[in-house]
């Protein structure tokens, strides 16, 4: 396998697989049945790190060419909820680190009283 390849690896829990981030040196961790889910959804293999310095995310297209956050789909892109990583890696997008916060918690007021979303 050459290094923008994706692997897999078993664990005790559920096998899971990095893949190659486009834009980065790092790669993302994600569970082989989500993969597998997500690559029919998705118009491009290519997945991308996002971020502004504070917050980072995974992102790719769907066939539509629409930009959307891989972890977003892997909960199955719930409205107005926030995804959070468990243990703080945006790049671990593992299910089992991935859980939904509601009420605002992933937007905040920027300069003259906008409101942006993080993920």
């Amino acid at each position: 396998m050459n290094e923008n390849s994706e692997s897999v690896t078993q664990t005790k829990c559920r096998p899971w697989m990095t893949v190659p981030l486009s834009n980065s040196d790092e790669v993302a961790i994600i569970d082989v049945e989500d993969y597998e889910k997500l690559v029919p959804l998705l118009g491009s293999r290519t997945w991308r790190l996002n971020g502004d310095g504070t917050y980072t995310y995974v992102r790719s297209k769907l066939k539509d060419r629409t930009m959307v956050t891989v972890a977003r789909l892997i909960l199955g892109n719930p409205w107005r909820a926030s995804v959070r990583y468990l243990n703080g890696n945006p790049l671990d997008l593992r299910k089992s680190n991935l859980t939904l916060s509601y009420g605002g918690g992933g937007v905040k007021k920027t300069g003259k009283g906008r409101k942006r979303s993080f993920v």
